[in-house]
């Protein structure tokens, strides 16, 4: 079964499948509600956000990204900011039901919104895409990436990450902050090889990114998959 065959959930055995079987992939997606799985790539918060003290704003709500998805094979990483509310609350990511981010990459590669989180992972994945976020943790009140306090960031470990996956060629990022918070915190730090990575912005899923149509959105990140099915037609000629 590839993902493109499973819209309906209910033709996903998934008990079957994560309780009795072997996953097609060394990623074993499964997050519990509440408490996101942490990984060696991904220190706990309270080993890399010691925040300086700072009596002269306001303290808001400290939070911290999940870890990332992703398999060696990795080719592609999608990137985000941190975390909305909805997406911390539920443990998942894109959890807020008007962002666009899963119909978008339900049209390109079958991870639809109706189907099981793991299986949605496993989709992306299996077309060699890796998901994550720039920022380890934050001071946000609220959702919005405007909200976040700019003293207070602390960028995931990219060196590491780029190190651990060395097949990446190509990042997108989900959204203007995304890609500011990278450039700012992080691409400096990273090797020459790493800084060869071809990087490019796409319009925001978010549904505060209102000015964009959902068809506007999917046009643009279809750039997300195009080197895919171009190196699969050239395999197969």
């Amino acid at each position: 079964m590839n993902c493109e065959d499973g819209a309906n959930p209910s033709t996903w055995d998934l008990k079957k499948r994560f309780n009795h079987g072997t996953p097609r992939t060394a990623f074993k997606p499964v997050f519990t509600k509440n408490r996101p799985p942490r990984t060696a790539l991904t220190p706990r918060p309270s080993d890399n956000c010691h925040l300086p003290t700072d009596n002269s704003r306001p303290t808001m709500p400290l939070i911290h990204s999940f870890p990332p998805v992703a398999t060696p094979q990795a080719q592609t990483l999608i990137l985000g900011s941190m975390p909305g509310g909805a997406s911390l609350r539920a443990g998942e990511y894109y959890a807020h039901p008007r962002n666009l981010f899963w119909p978008i990459l339900g049209a390109l590669v079958g991870a639809y919104p109706a189907l099981p989180y793991p299986r949605r992972l496993e989709c992306l994945t299996e077309a060699g895409i890796a998901l994550w976020d720039v920022l380890l943790c934050c001071e946000r009140e609220g959702s919005l990436d405007g909200s976040i306090a700019p003293a207070t960031i602390i960028a995931n470990d990219f060196k590491d990450f780029f190190t651990r996956h060395p097949q990446i060629r190509r990042v997108f990022f989900n959204g203007a902050m995304a890609e500011s918070s990278f450039r700012r915190h992080v691409l400096k730090s990273l090797s020459a090889a790493s800084r060869g990575i071809v990087y490019e912005r796409l319009p925001s899923t978010s549904p505060a990114n209102a000015s964009y149509s959902f068809a506007r959105r999917l046009d643009a990140w279809r750039a997300v998959t195009r080197d895919i099915h171009e190196g699969a037609q050239r395999s197969s000629t």
